[in-house]
């Protein structure tokens, strides 16, 4: 179930905006995309040279560090999360696990009216830390009204670690995963 009555102030948006500006226009984002997504077919759809066309989810989920565990673990990058919790996905879970929710005003930044298969989530802020994800998806299934992370096929994950006040993004971390 989707909690529809979640609103968030500007201060709390920001970071968002951030992060979906970043990945919008960075070559950086466009690299992994190449690497990650290795199928002829889609990178066919992502070359250096091209705009990548990706449909903004407003459904906000949990998404765990487990993916960049061993970036976190060699690191000492302030999260703003307690290490034992970013270290262990037990406790990260019980910790900052929560319900998906709409933020609508994710509906706002993406202007894109094109088809698209690549879609981009995110999760909530926790800490400094915001968790972007983009999936490719075959069969275009998801209406980019009301999507949910999706649960199978390549992924490109994105780990955003902002400054302590949350105006500015401080390190940027990726990770492909394939779920099966």
């Amino acid at each position: 179930m989707i909690c529809q009555c979640c609103v968030y102030s500007q201060q709390e948006i920001n970071p968002y905006i951030t992060a979906y500006r970043y990945i919008d226009t960075s070559l950086n984002v466009k690299e992994e995309m190449l690497k990650s997504f290795f199928d002829k077919r889609i990178n066919k759809k992502v070359n250096k040279d091209s705009f990548i066309n990706l449909l903004l989810c407003k459904q906000i989920s949990y998404m765990n560090l487990s993916s960049f565990e061993k970036i976190l673990s060699d690191s000492t990058i302030a999260l703003g999360i307690e290490k034992t919790d970013a270290s262990s996905r037990q406790a990260f879970y019980n910790k900052y696990y929560f319900k998906p929710f709409n933020l609508e005003e994710l509906a706002n930044l993406n202007t894109n009216k094109l088809p698209s298969n690549f879609y981009l989530f995110f999760s909530k802020l926790i800490g400094r830390v915001i968790i972007a994800e983009i999936n490719y998806n075959s069969s275009n299934s998801y209406n980019k009204n009301n999507c949910s992370t999706p649960l199978f096929g390549k992924s490109v994950k994105i780990l955003f670690v902002f400054n302590a006040d949350i105006t500015r993004i401080e390190k940027i971390f990726f990770s492909s995963i394939i779920r099966n």
